[in-house]
């Protein structure tokens, strides 16, 4: 399945016009049996829908086991491979929309602010009507999260305040249920650049991420907020453990260089 999956990405045009083909020749044959005339030209209408669908879902899956792995090994390789190759692929409209918004992931999570940055800027969500309002939200949390790394503060404000409402004006349903640990992170970054750093605790505190990327990066955010407020000691736990499960990440980086920093700072009164 999965070979049949890449050579669709690599040829989805052509992927498209062969599976729709197939299956309005296959429903076609219904006339042979004395159905309606109409009927079949509405299931084949139907089918070709579906199926052009269908094909840009099997080349997004191929997307889909990176993230996993982003998301549960803390390893943004994978997902950088994968969507930098769909890249070449030459896609137009939301599929190519979504696969930059995880691109750009990818490269936050390997310190690539800068790059990250770019590919957002490059990037029209209003443009194409088919971008759902939740890949919107992705959109603008990422641009908030990348500018927050680069500390660029008042600019990421301004994206974050467009991810709140964006959720805000979700319906209630499964999806933003998903979201709520992301928008309490956001929250916590919020607090942060406003150097409201026990209020950024307290959200983490009630925030427990089921990804272990997710909770590196609180931990990590955690430890920042003590050593703004010149408690090092209470930065050296979550430092370790950035360091111990940060894997891959840059993050796992980040934390290495703070805590040798800390560890030559004398711990002030």
């Amino acid at each position: 399945m999965q070979s049949i999956r890449r050579w669709m990405a690599k040829h989805r045009i052509l992927a498209k016009v062969l599976v729709c083909t197939t299956m309005v020749i296959c429903y076609s044959s219904l006339l042979l049996v004395d159905v309606t005339p109409w009927l079949v030209v509405a299931v084949d209408l139907f089918m070709i829908f579906f199926f052009n669908i269908w094909v840009d879902v099997s080349i997004a899956n191929l997307v889909t086991p990176t993230i996993k792995t982003l998301n549960e090994q803390c390893d943004p390789y994978p997902m950088l491979e994968e969507t930098e190759r769909q890249l070449h692929y030459g896609y137009k409209g939301t599929l190519d929309q979504t696969n930059r918004i995880n691109y750009a992931c990818a490269l936050r999570q390997i310190g690539q602010y800068q790059q990250a940055l770019d590919v957002l800027n490059d990037i029209n969500v209003d443009r194409y009507g088919g971008l759902q309002a939740v890949s919107k939200y992705v959109y603008y949390n990422n641009l908030m999260d990348v500018l927050t790394m680069m500390g660029r503060y008042a600019e990421a404000e301004i994206w974050y305040q467009k991810a709140v409402q964006i959720y805000k004006d979700l319906p209630e349903n499964r999806i933003k249920k998903q979201l709520a640990d992301s928008v309490e992170s956001a929250a916590a970054y919020a607090w942060f650049r406003r150097g409201e750093y026990e209020k950024a605790k307290e959200t983490l505190n009630a925030t427990q991420p089921k990804e272990l990327c997710n909770r590196v990066g609180h931990a990590l955010l955690y430890a920042r907020c003590c050593v703004a407020e010149g408690n090092l000691d209470a930065a050296r736990e979550p430092l370790e453990f950035v360091i111990q499960c940060g894997n891959r990440l840059y993050a796992a980086q980040e934390a290495q260089i703070l805590l040798q920093q800390i560890s030559v700072t004398p711990q002030s009164d």
